[in-house]
């Protein structure tokens, strides 16, 4: 009769054992799909928050593109003014002192 309690003692142990580690792995099972969801969700944000700023972006590169071109040039007009304007400048210094010789 105790062989036989202590058998099914043991036997209650195991499966209780048992039970406490399925449910372990039911819930590790359970927070890695919670993570695994967090991870797609947060994933999901990105993207959205890509799609929302890739537009200005674009449009900005758009611009820029159809803008630069002008600014160079004013940017080259005006430098090859004002070596224009120190030459005469030069020219005139000298020719005020050739006259003066």
């Amino acid at each position: 009769e105790e062989e036989r309690r202590i058998q099914e003692a043991e036997e209650k142990a195991r499966q209780e054992a048992e039970a406490q580690r399925l449910r372990e792995e039911k819930e590790a099972a359970e927070a890695k799909a919670q993570r695994k969801e967090e991870k797609r969700a947060y994933i999901a944000s990105l993207e959205q928050q890509l799609l929302v700023l890739r537009s200005p972006a674009e449009e900005l590169v758009h611009d820029i593109d159809k803008v630069a071109p002008a600014v160079i040039a004013q940017a080259v007009t005006e430098w090859e003014d004002a070596k224009k304007a120190e030459r005469l400048e030069a020219e005139t210094r000298a020719a005020i002192a050739i006259q003066q010789l």
